[in-house]
């Protein structure tokens, strides 16, 4: 009965992980030449080709802002491509971030260019750079939610055998 349980728990745990398909990715800081900076980090899920999270923080002498994935000026303007670490580099990577009467851009949103601008009431500044990307996370081992319900239905019928 013990050898049962055991290959039973053998069976839940050792065969019930996934890989996830959510990725982290932070980006480099850039500075402008205003000394303002800009830096940030995405989460993307890669099995959907969806962006699920954006942080991007601008500051400096006169902008002091936090962009998030609801200050993008439309749904469809984050694209990213992962052919290379270099974010914007091609016509399908880039972003547009609106929040506080500023506008920032990169890649195929920006001036047409490879640079990062943003574009205020108080001043407009250029970086000269794309941001490069690294991948903070290589993915999570996460139980499947069918191996979890079965090792509870194993726990819950093993106890009222022994009771």
């Amino acid at each position: 009965m013990r050898l049962i349980n055991i290959l039973c728990l053998y069976f839940i745990i050792g065969v019930g992980s996934a890989k996830a398909n959510l990725i982290n990715y932070q980006f480099n800081t850039l500075n402008f030449t205003d000394n303002h900076q800009v830096t940030g980090s995405f989460s993307y899920n890669t099995d959907d080709d969806v962006l699920v999270a954006l942080s991007i923080s601008l500051f400096g002498p006169d902008f002091n802002i936090d962009f998030d994935i609801d200050d993008l000026t439309s749904p469809d303007a984050f694209s990213v491509s992962f052919d290379n670490m270099t974010f914007g580099d091609s016509a399908n990577e880039g972003f547009a971030l609106f929040k506080n009467d500023v506008e920032l851009v990169t890649g195929e949103y920006g001036l047409g260019d490879y640079d990062t601008c943003y574009f205020g009431s108080i001043s407009d500044a250029c970086t000269g750079n794309l941001f490069t990307f690294q991948s903070a996370t290589v993915g999570v081992d996460a139980p499947q939610p069918i191996y979890l319900l079965a090792f509870g239905l194993v726990l819950l019928f093993r106890g009222k055998i022994l009771s």
